[in-house]
């Protein structure tokens, strides 16, 4: 996939009945937890309908550790395989909140990757593997029962906005 068709997917997804209506249901009943149940969905999503229905060309994977300095490791929710290259990734991290505080929490995952970025220059080592990957940037999809629409800033980092509905928000941080 390249950058526009994750954006897509991650678009079309949340225009799902059944996503739109689980999340209402989240919002009615005040769950709370839910944050790896809407991984799983989109796992459900990415398998189903965009690999198997649509036949689109791609690989993904699920926490997939990244070794990021030292001791630290970073695992993103899913890898999304580039068109571009066989060892070029998108990569994804999801949040969710039922507080209003979702840019507060989403911005933690935001500076976990600009210091990623810094030290290994947009190169994935996964230990898993022992291989290195291209990181191609990361997609920061939130979504809010209670949204506040917040302004999501990190210092020193510059966010590309692709939605900033009430429901969800999707912000990319580039590598180059």
């Amino acid at each position: 996939m390249n950058k526009d068709k994750v954006i897509s997917c991650i678009q079309d997804f949340f225009e799902e009945e059944h996503i739109k209506e689980v999340i209402a249901t989240i919002k009615e009943c005040q769950v709370s937890g839910w944050e790896g149940w809407i991984q799983v969905e989109f796992a459900h999503y990415l398998q189903k309908k965009v690999y198997k229905e649509q036949k689109a060309n791609f690989s993904w994977y699920r926490e997939y550790k990244v070794h990021s300095s030292g001791d630290n490791h970073i695992i993103p929710d899913f890898w999304i395989s580039s068109d571009e290259d066989e060892k070029s990734y998108f990569l994804i991290e999801f949040k969710r909140s039922n507080s209003g505080k979702l840019e507060d929490e989403m911005k933690v995952d935001v500076e976990k990757w600009r210091n990623h970025i810094v030290i290994n220059q947009g190169k994935l080592y996964c230990p898993t593997d022992n291989n290195t990957y291209n990181n191609l940037g990361v997609f920061f999809v939130g979504v809010d029962t209670n949204p506040a629409n917040k302004e999501l800033h990190v210092e020193g980092v510059t966010l590309e906005n692709y939605g900033k509905q009430s429901q969800y928000r999707i912000d990319f941080l580039s590598v180059i």
